[in-house]
């Protein structure tokens, strides 16, 4: 059994979920103690609160894993502060379903719950073609939006070695003014040979800025417009008139109290980085939109310059959003997130929560690198043998591994 405290770091729901997916891989049984203690509970500064433990898309997550890898579960409940996950331990690759439905009562992400996912649904089910049906929140705070994911992760996945994957948002979900459940199919395409092997990658050499694609959602098409008159001024005011700018998606968002904008830059050598905002606060006048369509192209073409400067390949949340496939490749990966030398980036406080759960999990504390190297293993070897033997397939990486100079 291994024990995680589910306060560490950031010590959110990201670190459980991630300890999940690695779980139902190698079938290793863990304990999650104080879960989302720093999101308000007993354990934390802020106290008592009801955003502490377990949440209905933790719980999702974990039943749905549960039952493709015959599961005994523990503390399996809303607001639950600990957990135990123990996989059967028959090892290989499921026959899974065809097709499967996850539904939310409340607008939780489903992008969270599809991350916890993945992961276990490419190394360990054994199906053609997997529909996964998500039923919630597409459109919330405090996690990605399904744009970003269509147009930031996903063909960055593709790119490091993944099959092919593609995300129809059906309905958005968002949490204001009112709750909106959204859907969406997932359509995971198994790859080419069994089992899957992630080959090594290096997400380096990130290129010029050659574009920079918007998407607007907003209620009314005055208030679009407003936004994408700010947006591109904005734009032209950090950016080479060179860089071209496109508005790819511009679409009514159902609400006055529903603003998303998000820009993506891609680079010439294929790298995407995303920032994005979302706005729930009530737009009523003529006057509040243009202040807020002002407000909101400002704050995030200065986000996404700020996350240019730094040079790296991925922005900060793409970067946490990889850890767990270096984890996973069968050799040396690097992600570069930018700035080198005495100024280097050892990643945010998301991207060492995830380092940290890996190399619990894998019984190796040398996995990583501050500066975004992972040592990686093989997966499904590591099925068919111990923990202790997965911390020997992974050897602490050489400095040689990956050239500085690509």
């Amino acid at each position: 059994m291994i024990d995680l405290d589910g306060s560490t770091l950031e010590g959110g729901g990201q670190l459980t979920r991630v300890a999940l997916s690695l779980s139902a891989i190698y079938r290793l049984p863990i304990r999650v103690s104080r879960v989302r203690a720093n999101r308000g509970s007993k354990f934390s500064k802020r106290g008592a609160g009801a955003s502490g433990g377990l949440k209905e898309s933790h719980l999702a997550a974990l039943h749905w894993l549960a039952d493709m890898c015959n599961a005994k579960t523990q503390g399996d409940e809303v607001g639950s502060e600990e957990f135990v996950f123990r996989p059967s331990s028959k090892r290989g690759l499921i026959r899974g379903p065809s097709d499967s439905t996850i539904e939310l009562r409340n607008p939780g992400s489903v992008w969270l719950v599809l991350q916890a996912l993945l992961p276990f649904i490419l190394f360990a089910i054994d199906v053609p073609v997997l529909e996964l049906t998500l039923k919630g929140g597409t459109n919330v705070s405090k996690s990605m939006s399904g744009e970003y994911v269509q147009q930031v992760l996903i063909p960055t996945l593709h790119r490091i070695g993944l099959p092919d994957i593609e995300v129809d948002i059906v309905k958005r979900g968002w949490t204001s003014p009112v709750s909106q459940i959204g859907e969406v199919k997932v359509m995971i395409k198994a790859a080419k040979r069994h089992p899957f092997v992630l080959p090594a990658f290096d997400v380096a050499e990130r290129g010029a800025i050659k574009r920079v694609a918007v998407t607007i959602l907003a209620h009314t098409e005055a208030m679009r417009n407003s936004l994408r008159v700010e947006v591109i001024k904005a734009l032209g005011s950090q950016f080479p008139a060179e860089i071209s700018v496109d508005v790819v998606i511009d679409e009514e968002s159902g609400s006055d109290s529903r603003l998303y904008l998000l820009l993506v830059a891609h680079t010439a050598n294929g790298w995407v980085l995303g920032r994005d905002c979302l706005y729930n606060r009530r737009i009523r006048t003529d006057r509040e939109a243009r202040v807020m369509a002002e407000k909101a192209s400002e704050n995030v073409v200065g986000q996404l310059t700020m996350e240019l400067s730094k040079g790296g390949c991925v922005d900060e949340y793409l970067q946490d959003q990889l850890v767990i496939w270096q984890a996973l490749a069968s050799g040396a990966s690097r992600v570069d997130a930018g700035r080198h030398g005495a100024d280097h980036d050892e990643g945010s406080l998301h991207t060492k929560t995830v380092r940290w759960v890996c190399e619990q999990m894998m019984g190796n504390h040398n996995l990583f690198q501050a500066d975004g190297r992972c040592v990686g293993t093989q997966p499904y070897d590591a099925r068919t043998i111990s923990r202790s033997d997965i911390a020997e397939m992974t050897p602490v990486l050489e400095e040689a591994a990956i050239d500085d100079e690509g």
